[in-house]
């Protein structure tokens, strides 16, 4: 089995998720990054299994990936964020949704109160 499913080759091409990605790289040109929302579903289901018996909140580092559809995705599912910049906490809090707000973790490098007179104007 392969370790990542969502692609696989049919015909001699490359598929992910029932999409060619010669089709994507034409319609978008490339560097193109392409994400798998299946996978990134299943992952977080797994996470989410691992540690139900818990009271968890899983945040991700926003700087590992700041695509605001990941983000997105991320906070619809519930996720917390792990905000280290006032960079990253204005692409979070002005662009994503309000219940970042909520439910974002905020490293010991960026101050809560810092990030909502940040974001605030």
């Amino acid at each position: 089995m392969s370790q990542f499913p969502e692609f696989e080759y049919r015909q001699q091409q490359l598929m992910i998720e029932d999409c060619a990605i010669k089709d994507l790289a034409d319609e978008f040109g490339t560097p193109l990054y392409i994400y798998s929302k299946k996978a990134l579903q299943q992952r977080w289901q797994e996470l989410q299994n691992a540690f139900s018996e818990t009271s968890f909140l899983p945040c991700f580092a926003v700087k590992a990936n700041s695509n605001l559809a990941i983000l997105q995705l991320l906070a619809s599912w519930g996720a917390g964020f792990d905000i280290v910049s006032m960079v990253n906490s204005s692409g979070c809090y002005k662009r994503v949704v309000t219940q970042l707000r909520s439910c974002s973790l905020v490293s010991q490098n960026v101050k809560m109160k810092s990030v909502e007179r940040y974001w605030q104007g």
